[in-house]
């Protein structure tokens, strides 16, 4: 991983953790002096922060921290869902190739592996995050559309956020979930092999809408009432006493 997309992880994780106040301005030079990395990774990682709304650019004046709301990270995993089934649909219709096959193929032996064999550790987590992003992200770059995979970037953050925290907290819905993505991985590739847009669209659709079953999970636990849509994320994350990986 190079210094650029550390910086961008490190400070996407300040930022999803509420470490730095909504609303307070952030400068170049103070991530600068934060983070211990010179402007121009600095410069890169608030460009795309901006592009996922986590930042406002101010007038020759730096930038401003937003305030994220628990509503901001449900609408955007909304939006991801329809995208990335979208672009299943996309790739079926297109077709794979052997090379782009056997990624996909590898994705799913390693979360395999993890669903008959689940501990919930950061390696394990780790490992999770790594084969789930492998299948994901293989999905959308094979459609070579570019536009699919700018779109998402900007959405990209919110799935990871939940889907650590609710599995390092409870670990019967973390099996039931790794069990469930198992099973929805094998049927969207299958639907892809066989050239069935329809059924790839609508299966990575409705996979993708596993964040959102994350937000509930969190949610019924902690007791929460109508009004928890209108937290702030990092409160919400923190309410199952589990501290946020970025990663």
């Amino acid at each position: 991983m190079n210094q650029e997309e550390t910086t961008y992880i490190k400070l996407r994780e300040m930022l999803l953790n509420g470490d730095l106040e909504p609303g307070s301005r952030l400068t170049e030079k103070h991530v600068c002096d934060l983070l211990a990395v010179s402007r121009t990774p600095v410069r890169a990682a608030l460009l795309r922060l901006e592009a996922q709304n986590l930042v406002i650019g101010q007038d020759n004046r730096g930038y401003s921290v937003c305030g994220i709301t628990v509503h901001d990270v449900w609408n955007a995993n909304v939006v991801r869902a329809v995208l990335e089934g979208a672009a299943a649909g996309a790739l079926a219709a297109r077709g794979v190739s052997e090379a782009q096959r056997l990624i996909l193929e590898h994705s799913i032996d390693d979360y395999s592996e993890l669903a008959a064999n689940i501990e919930l550790t950061d390696r394990f987590l780790g490992r999770h995050t790594a084969a789930n992003r492998m299948f994901h992200e293989t999905i959308v770059t094979a459609t070579g559309n570019n536009s699919f995979a700018r779109s998402i970037d900007t959405l990209a953050y919110m799935p990871v956020q939940i889907s650590r925290t609710v599995f390092a907290s409870d670990r019967a819905f973390a099996a039931k979930t790794l069990h469930m993505g198992l099973s929805d991985h094998r049927g969207v590739l299958r639907a892809v092999l066989t050239g069935d847009a329809t059924a790839a669209e609508m299966l990575m659709r409705t996979h993708s809408q596993t964040a959102l079953r994350g937000i509930e999970q969190i949610k019924d636990r902690q007791k929460m009432g109508a009004d928890y849509l209108a937290m702030p994320f990092h409160q919400f994350l923190r309410g199952v006493s589990v501290t946020v990986d970025a990663a």
